[in-house]
């Protein structure tokens, strides 16, 4: 007897502390990348270059040893690899422009408008039911993202027209790529790190041929020193980030753990002041709280969203039906 999965909860703690585990190793990215760039004067479309390049081989190795026979290629998967990795490489790119256009602070705050993307896009492409809260829930969101960057004002987003669509695009490259493994994984489910590999593969090879023509041999110029950090930077924010987060997508709706993901300047604010003293103001704590009361109240409100498991018929009815089932001619030739 066939059995249909059960519709994922906005509350399943699975898809919960994945999508958590990726925000976590995608906040240490800040501190990784801060000390390269620092440091080691490496740039933005650098790391993101190596980055990949360091997971590559990391993952052909792990699943040559714990996942054999999983590597399968199919024609029909081939455009679909091939638009994960192209939004991959724009998502990269978009952010190390932004970065350079907007500085960092705002750079952040418009990257993480893919939460407003996301619930737009699930209402259009899977007719999921948006509320009045969940769009006040989201606009919340986004105030609180601004102000734990340490937005001081709209002006600030709005330095440069071109930064601000950059930014925008940013945003709206993460977003395009959590619809696109949301819609994947409901018509045929894959083992995340296969399809990681076969993204990645396509953005890194869209990555160097960005990078080349403007960073020309620097591109593969590397200090010996930082290897180190390199190496911590593709195996967490890159490859463990990227795992969690599309397994989470098969618990999760993707605006709530798209939502999740945005606790990603909350937990690097009291990092720094954990780790290096740095003080928390008064503005960045606002948009904590507002951040984690958001998530809270979509989770609150999605969860009126699920459907209502079925009347059980009466049992003279399901008899008859189990039994017309079992001498069904259909069923016997099938």
């Amino acid at each position: 007897m066939s059995h249909t999965a059960p519709p994922s909860s906005p509350f399943s703690s699975g898809g919960l502390l994945r999508a958590f585990l990726a925000t976590l190793c995608w906040s240490s990215s800040a501190l990784l990348i801060d000390r390269l760039t620092t440091g080691y004067r490496l740039t933005a479309l650098e790391i993101s270059a190596w980055r990949i390049l360091l997971v590559l081989p990391l993952l052909a190795i792990f699943l040559a040893v714990a996942r054999r026979g999983a590597v399968r290629l199919r024609l029909r998967d081939l455009p679909w690899y091939g638009a994960a990795g192209a939004i991959i490489t724009l998502s990269n790119v978009s952010w190390a422009a932004s970065v350079q256009l907007n500085q960092p602070a705002a750079a952040a705050a418009l990257g993480f408008s893919a939460p407003a993307f996301i619930a737009l896009g699930e209402r259009v492409l899977f007719k999921t039911r948006l509320r009045r809260i969940q769009v006040g829930t989201i606009v919340v969101n986004l105030a609180g993202c601004g102000l734990a960057s340490g937005v001081s004002g709209v002006g600030q987003l709005l330095h440069t027209p071109g930064g601000f669509l950059v930014g925008i695009a940013n945003g709206l490259s993460f977003a395009s790529y959590t619809l696109l493994n949301r819609g994947q994984g409901f018509r045929r489910p894959r083992d995340p790190f296969v399809t990681l590999l076969f993204i990645f593969t396509v953005g890194e090879i869209g990555m160097l041929l960005w990078g080349l023509p403007l960073e020309g041999g620097r591109l593969f110029q590397l200090d010996a020193a930082g290897w180190a950090l390199l190496t911590a930077v593709a195996l967490g924010p890159t490859l463990a980030a990227y795992a969690f987060f599309n397994s989470s997508l098969r618990l999760l709706p993707a605006t709530v753990a798209s939502l999740v993901t945005t606790l990603e300047p909350p937990i690097v604010a009291i990092s720094a002041l954990l780790l290096f003293g740095r003080a928390v103001s008064s503005q960045q704590w606002i948009g904590i709280t507002c951040i984690v009361a958001a998530i809270l109240v979509m989770h609150l409100s999605a969860t009126g969203d699920l459907p209502s498991p079925p009347t059980p018929p009466p049992r003279g009815v399901h008899e008859r039906t189990v039994f017309r089932r079992a001498i069904s001619p259909k069923d016997a030739i099938g």
